[in-house]
């Protein structure tokens, strides 16, 4: 890793029946004085496997680890091995350089005539190419990378803001909407969205995320039941009906004609999918927004039946991916890596949301099997909002191995980081947040 590093000591078959044996550890950078380390931990299935910490990046290491085992005799025996730690990625322009803008067109991709991002991806993006992005709101959805070849290290494909730019993938609605005050409770506002912001899992008031409430009003069958009308979460929130009317109650009751209201009208943002092979991938620069759209399928009634969580940067099968400095705002899964995904590094990242400051009992009722029995036009929305900032999620029955969370900034996500099953990771503890 880049400040730790694992290993893995293997006992012959049948080595040590009577699970005496230990070990004595000790390490150092080349041509430095030996260091003790962290004795290593025992496993039932006869290794033992332990982790040096806080090193220094590209690195060379020596490490000495003596197997010491007392029982029928006294045996030593001493084990030696050798690695480099990596080195931070340093994420520039190189190669073959593509410009692209909001609004750009043709394929000359130059500085001055910058084309368009969702035709250029479409095309292939070869190794060695850099994609450099101009400033502006992108305001694109379902964008697709396909990535077929094995990139060498010194020729990486790289998406990056170009210099003194800011690119922003933006996923939200800003239209002005007039609120009508409600009847029997005057602090809440309602409103007519239109069709295309259908199951919204995202509705912002003034940069607050509200919670989506099952039910306008207490459910007959359950009056206890936490709804918009009593605010049961002591949450600010909203609720939507299948004739896509939205219901706004904040905390301070305030008229919600006065602030500013935002959707999103995106479901995805982008997924990259590296096909099994090392594409050495550069992300950096790229500010993420209001990806968080609901995606249903409808019974012939026009009842949900089937809801979908939304994902912003998704990237599936791909090894050796860095995202840098990027920032993701109200997003859901902001940062997922799926399947054979490995050595991927996501550093200097900045994750902010609202839906971890709901208590866990907000997440668990908001969802559809129990709100339809009585009400089938809520669908299920809530309960996909508790997603992980960064998420790994090997395939079942994978492994996936070397990836790195390191100083990145996670703020009012449910969880920071998240792992699939079948995890085995060294920790760089001291700069993982």
């Amino acid at each position: 890793m880049l400040h730790s590093i694992g290993y893995r000591v293997q006992m012959p078959l049948g080595y040590d029946a009577d699970s005496t044996a230990f070990t004595e550890v000790r390490y150092r950078a080349l041509g430095q004085d030996w260091q003790p380390g962290f004795p290593a931990a025992r496993l039932a299935i006869g290794e033992f496997w332990g982790s040096l910490f806080q090193l220094v990046t590209a690195t060379g290491y020596e490490l000495e680890v003596s197997l010491v085992d007392s029982f029928p005799v006294f045996e030593k025996v001493i084990l030696t091995a050798a690695t480099t730690t990596l080195a931070v990625p340093n994420v520039q322009s190189s190669g073959n350089l593509k410009w692209v803008s909001p609004n750009g067109i043709g394929s000359v991709y130059s500085e001055t005539s910058p084309g368009n991002l969702q035709t250029l991806f479409a095309s292939g993006l070869p190794c060695g190419t850099t994609v450099l992005m101009k400033g502006g709101n992108y305001t694109l959805d379902n964008l697709n990378l396909q990535l077929n070849t094995d990139c060498a290290e010194t020729k990486p494909i790289t998406i990056m803001a170009a210099p003194g730019e800011s690119p922003v993938f933006d996923g939200g609605s800003y239209e002005q909407y007039t609120w009508t005050q409600g009847t029997g409770d005057t602090s809440i506002w309602w409103t007519n969205l239109p069709a295309d912001l259908e199951f919204n899992a995202l509705c912002l008031v003034d940069g607050e995320r509200m919670y989506p409430y099952a039910f306008l009003t207490p459910p007959p069958i359950d009056p206890t039941y936490p709804s918009l009308w009593t605010l049961g979460f002591d949450l600010p929130g909203y609720y939507r009906n299948k004739q896509n009317q939205v219901f706004i109650k904040t905390l301070d009751k305030k008229n919600i004609n006065d602030s500013e209201v935002i959707f999103s009208k995106r479901f995805n943002c982008l997924t990259i999918n590296g096909n099994n092979k090392n594409v050495h991938l550069r992300i950096k620069g790229i500010h993420f927004k209001y990806y968080g759209k609901g995606l249903c399928r409808k019974d012939f009634l026009g009842n949900p039946i089937e809801c979908y969580p939304s994902n912003t940067l998704r990237i599936v099968d791909a090894s050796h991916v860095v995202v840098d400095n990027c920032i993701f705002d109200f997003c859901n899964y902001p940062l997922t890596f799926e399947g054979n995904s490995n050595d991927n590094i996501v550093m200097n990242c900045q994750i902010k949301d609202g839906t971890g400051y709901w208590s866990h009992a907000a997440f668990k009722t908001s969802r559809d099997v129990f709100p339809w029995l009585l009400d089938a036009s809520c669908g299920s929305y809530g309960r996909y909002l508790e997603n992980a900032g960064i998420h790994i999620a090997p395939n079942a029955g994978q492994e996936t191995q070397g990836n790195i969370v390191w100083k990145n900034t996670v703020e009012g996500v449910v969880g920071g980081i998240s792992l699939g099953s079948s995890q085995r990771f060294d920790h760089d503890r001291k700069r993982c947040l």
